[in-house]
């Protein structure tokens, strides 16, 4: 009885983005099989580093391939969350970035503040 509850759970966890699949020295072809119906949202190359790529999976996800193999993967991360339930919320996230080394754009963690009602910011 258990085993049928589970299986539907398993169902909807199972179909997720196979993101967490994709690691590094996987060449691009190996990369392109694992995410299949889930192709990049958006691909990146800076002219000064030939053979760079960056692979975006919306905002939160993306790779960086030099030479067809990636190199490293990165995923937004929250550090810290808070807030007043109702009244505030507030949370500090480190943005996804993949770019050759020397290029990183450096930006730091982003605050996100919510108030309902008001709507949001984000502040760097």
């Amino acid at each position: 009885m258990r085993t049928l509850l589970l299986l539907p759970l398993l169902a909807v966890f199972g179909c997720g983005h196979p993101f967490k699949r994709i690691q590094p020295g996987m060449t691009a072809a190996e990369v392109r099989e694992v995410t299949a119906d889930h192709g990049p949202t958006d691909v990146r190359t800076w002219p000064q580093v030939p053979g760079s790529e960056a692979w975006y999976y919306g905002p939160d996800r993306c790779i960086l391939l030099v030479n067809d193999v990636v190199r490293q993967k990165s995923v937004t991360r929250t550090r810290a969350s808070a807030g007043i339930p109702g009244v505030v919320r507030m949370s500090v996230r480190d943005q996804a970035e993949c770019a050759p080394p020397g290029l990183e754009s450096n930006a730091g963690p982003t605050t996100n503040v919510s108030v309902p009602g008001f709507g949001g910011a984000t502040l760097r």
